[in-house]
Parts: C-alpha cells; structure tokens; sequence
C-alpha cells in the first residue's frame, strides 16, 4: 500500500482546486460581519447555485462542526469545513470581506477570506488533499494580496486558477525526486522516541519561559534534549513554533486540535498505528492521539 505522503503527491498532480471552486459560488463583498453568518451566506450561495439541496442539514453539520472550536486558522484565513452524507462530490464556496470579520481566529485577528468546504464521506482523502494544497496557496502572502486587490468574483476566480495551475506544475516536478521526498519526509517524521523528545522540550522551553529565574539551569536541559533530537525534526519544530507558537498538538476524534482539520479515518489510524512522528497535512504541526 502506497505511503501517506506519496498518496499526496500522485492526487495533488492531477488536482486542480478550480475544479471544485466555481466562479459562481465566490462572494467578493460578503454582507455578513461574522462567522456564523458569513457560513450561512456561503452555504446559500451553495444551494442557489445547485450544489447542495438540504441546505437546513448542511448548516446544522457545518455549525456543529464550527462549535468544537474556530476554524480560523490565521493571517486572516479561515476553512470552515463539513464532511455531509447528502453531496455526492466535493464543493467549495468562497467569501471575501476587505474589512474583515469578527471569528475568533487562533492569531484573533479578523478574517478577511473564507473558504467553506463540504465533502461527501467517500471523499474525504480528496478533502485533505484539497485542504493540505490550498493551504499551500494561501500561506503565500502575495497570492493572498492578489485576491485581496482583486475586483469582483471573476477575477478572483482567475488568480485562484493560475495559482492552482502554478500549484501542479511545481507538484509534478517535484515528484520526479519523489523517491528522495519521500526518504527525507521519512528523516523529518522520526521515531516515536522523537516525539516523546519533542513533547518533553516544548515542556522544558514553556517552563523556561514562565520561569525566567530558572532560565539558566533551563538551557542545559534544553540543550541535552535537543542533542538527541534529529536535525529534521528540530528544524522543523522550530519553523513551527516561531510561525504557529505550538508546535505539537493533540488528535481527538479524528480531529487536528491545532487547525481543526478533520482528519480521515485512515489516516488517524495510521497515526495511532505508526511508529514514526507524523505531522498534520494542513498545519504541518507534530500530532499525538489522546
């Protein structure tokens, strides 16, 4: 059975996101000043345009989804997202709001771009592929400006196009080497004595932190720790922590605690299974199963 990772990469070559964003389900003025209604105004741009039929059902799974905690996953994005069983085929709406939006982000910040993805159950690896590649979009800050600046639904539906066409070409090329891909992501994911290591230096470096006065026994544990830790791994932590703050996160219900991202179940099992770290497709933080 393929790896995670090359499953991934060989979807991700022939997935482009436009074909799941249509240009008649983007919003580039939302009226709405909030999370709750900006997801029923996407969710009615949904049934208007003929996506979904049971729009009442869609809202409650979506809403009851967003009640675990926000999907705001910062720099002014957020991806409210639903896995529903009365949708035969993947459907994104977008929202924009220039002023931004009250949505209790995990950064507080208003959100500014909202991306509703609904998902039927049989598809929910496409969903972390779709997720795990926008994600790749919007964290770059000029294709984020780009649709910020841009004038009306047509044209943001335009920059996504091309970003999702620059998306594959750089995918592609870079399966070429996905054998030495996927043996460097197999050098980054470590042991489980990794992990371990890694939980314990986040405790030790938190405690650095509250305690100033102990900072200086602090550093030497640290740096013990850190010793024992592969270079991949630390690199990687500390990428995290300085963009996100928490680098390790805890999995419950099939759910990444850190993004909120809904997890398949094949997936989580093999994190419950593996004997390797293994990092969450949309926030790339360090997950553990509680």
């Amino acid at each position: 059975m393929p790896s995670t990772q090359t499953t991934f990469t060989e979807m991700r070559i022939g997935m482009k996101l436009t074909e799941y964003i249509r240009k008649d389900c983007i919003i580039s003025n939302l009226k709405s000043n909030d999370k709750i209604h900006a997801i029923k105004e996407l969710t009615r741009v949904l049934e208007k345009r003929g996506r979904i039929d049971d729009l009442d059902g869609v809202l409650e799974r979506v809403l009851e989804r967003e009640s675990f905690d926000s999907t705001g996953i910062g720099s002014g994005i957020a991806v409210p997202h639903a896995r529903i069983n009365t949708i035969e085929q993947m459907v994104c709406a977008v929202g924009r709001k220039r002023e931004g939006m009250e949505y209790r982000s995990i950064d507080s910040k208003p959100v500014q771009l909202v991306f509703l993805i609904l998902y039927p159950p049989a598809e929910s690896h496409k969903y972390l592929y779709f997720i795990s590649s926008l994600s790749r979009l919007v964290l770059d800050e000029n294709l984020v400006e780009r649709l910020m600046e841009s004038a009306s639904s047509t044209s943001m539906y335009k920059v996504l196009d091309q970003a999702s066409d620059a998306l594959m070409g750089q995918v592609a090329a870079g399966a070429v080497a996905s054998k030495a891909t996927v043996d460097a992501d197999r050098m980054m994911r470590g042991s489980n004595s990794d992990l371990m290591l890694l939980i314990r230096l986040m405790r030790l470096e938190n405690l650095r932190d509250a305690e100033k006065g102990q900072a200086g026994a602090m550093a030497e544990k640290i740096k013990q720790v850190r010793s024992c830790i592969s270079s991949r791994v630390i690199a990687h932590y500390d990428r995290l922590k300085t963009r996100v703050g928490q680098p390790i996160v805890a999995v419950e219900e099939e759910i990444c605690l850190g993004c909120n991202l809904q997890l398949s179940s094949s997936f989580a099992q093999e994190l419950r299974d593996s004997q390797k770290i293994m990092t969450c497709p949309n926030c790339t933080r360090f997950l553990y199963v509680i």
